[in-house]
């Protein structure tokens, strides 16, 4: 595939770059849009697009472009990889979500940990492919 991207709604100008990129590529494109389920997740509607920043925030769902095999962070994920106090804990994503609530409890905690783990790998996996960080 010739140009795969992430694209999140709180981030609609990165967003319409990426869907414009990709109506304008040789060959087929890949966008993969995040999108909160209230309902689902057990999230107040009024938490959409905060919900939608924290995921991009704590790194969960980092934004970037593959444009023919090569890696490029965008927007706010690009911050994040240049200044890295910047990025949030995935706590703070995961308690907004009543899917997550049993994590929250005292005995837990592990379970946290291990996202936190889980998030992290993901992410420094994303840092050695982009070319721009």
């Amino acid at each position: 595939i010739p140009y795969a991207a992430t694209v999140s709604p709180a981030y609609w100008v990165d967003a319409l770059k990426k869907f414009r990129r990709g109506l304008e590529t040789e060959g087929p494109a890949f966008i993969h849009a995040y999108g909160v389920c209230p309902r689902g997740w057990r999230t107040d509607t009024k938490d959409t697009i905060k919900l939608s920043k924290l995921a991009v925030e704590t790194c969960f769902f980092p934004l970037y472009e593959v444009i023919n095999s090569e890696w490029y962070l965008t927007g706010p994920s690009l911050t994040i990889a240049k200044n890295p106090d910047r990025k949030k804990p995935v706590e703070e994503y995961l308690k907004l979500q009543g899917r997550f609530r049993h994590m929250m409890l005292p005995e837990n905690r592990w379970m946290v940990e291990k996202f936190q783990e889980l998030v992290d790998e993901n992410w420094e996996i994303i840092l050695k492919r982009a070319k721009n960080v």
